[in-house]
């Protein structure tokens, strides 16, 4: 089969990194177009990739010749993205969270599924070999049935943008989601009640903007399993993701602070290693391994392996524990459904 022609919408700093791998590295695919509302980005994005720019998303959707898009805009214009892309007749990848609201959510899978063109959602940490390798070790039985999940995103700070921070979500949306998509996954169970706390800080203006800078969310499962999401932007000390999934015969845990196999051991009697900066570098084959599946899916008429409903129960957590967070009780997955 031939190349898959492919767009890249929003071509900020991870849209980037989406972009140069479809450019370089994703086997079947050709970067057609980069586009973004941002002239300047646009414009840097295209010099960066070799490719066309533009900030005209009807005129990307009006090519003919685009077979898919990678959309990676402002959280809030997913649902809008999606639906223009698939009323197009193009295949869609899009980044998490699918939107903000479950109605959106909603409106954008009916779109998808009415045009009859595959959706894979951004959420990477599925494509991570450590992650696939705890995945497989627990569907293997190697644990035995999963009781517990304890997972931690944790990073070094808040956007600059006052936009973004207006238009992510918040930090269950923006941040935990990930961790609420692997606690299905992984437990192969679902969600049905979270209670969840935190507090601004460090970052004062994230009170501004109706949201924290800690948090955690302790989750119960419909068949009896446990979890705890936390979640920070004042992990000062580097990029901290973990994940540990406790069993009735053992765990597996997946995450690495430490970013190169080095150890430093000094005649003070310390001992120390690098810790791993932020998202490009930790999820690098991750971000690449999604993409690939992507393209594979559309050449091949394939399911992806994380889709539009998985978002879509993903974002029904995050909004569980973000109304739980303002409300002070534990809310009901399904409640909020």
């Amino acid at each position: 089969m031939s190349s898959v022609r492919i767009a890249a919408i929003g071509v900020g700093r991870l849209g980037l990194v989406h972009a140069r791998n479809l450019a370089r590295l994703v086997p079947g695919a050709e970067l057609a177009v980069v586009m973004d509302i941002n002239e300047e980005a646009a414009r840097r994005a295209g010099e960066i990739c070799g490719v066309p720019y533009t900030t005209s998303l009807d005129g990307v959707l009006s090519d003919a010749g685009i077979a898919a898009v990678e959309i990676c805009t402002a959280t809030d214009s997913h649902p809008d993205d999606i639906v223009a892309a698939a009323q197009a007749g193009k295949h869609v990848f899009c980044e998490k969270p699918i939107a903000l609201q479950l109605a959106e959510a909603d409106r954008a899978i009916a779109a998808v599924e009415k045009a009859g063109v595959l959706l894979q959602m951004g959420f990477m940490r599925r494509y991570d070999p450590a992650y696939r390798e705890a995945k497989r070790l627990i569907d293997s039985g190697e644990i035995g049935r999963p009781l517990l999940i304890r997972a931690a995103s944790m990073d070094s700070g808040i956007s600059p943008s006052r936009e973004f921070l207006e238009r992510c979500g918040g930090i269950f949306m923006d941040v935990s989601v990930h961790d609420f998509d692997l606690a299905r996954w992984l437990m192969g169970d679902e969600v049905t009640e979270v209670y969840a706390t935190g507090d601004v800080m460090v970052h004062q203006v994230l009170r501004e903007v109706d949201d924290v800078d800690n948090a955690v969310a302790t989750l119960r499962f419909a068949k009896g399993g446990l979890g705890v999401v936390q979640a920070s932007h004042t992990a000062v000390y580097g990029y901290d993701i973990v994940t540990e999934v406790t069993g009735e015969r053992g765990a597996v845990r997946a995450g690495e602070l430490r970013y190169n196999d080095v150890w430093m051991y000094g005649a003070d009697g310390r001992v120390s290693h690098d810790t791993v900066p932020n998202f490009p570098e930790r999820f690098g084959k991750a971000y690449l391994n999604e993409l690939i599946e992507f393209v594979e899916c559309v050449r091949q008429g394939r399911t992806p392996l994380v889709g539009g409903h998985d978002a879509r129960a993903a974002l029904a957590v995050a909004i569980a524990a973000r109304t739980s967070l303002h409300e002070h009780r534990p809310v009901t997955v399904a409640s909020v459904s």
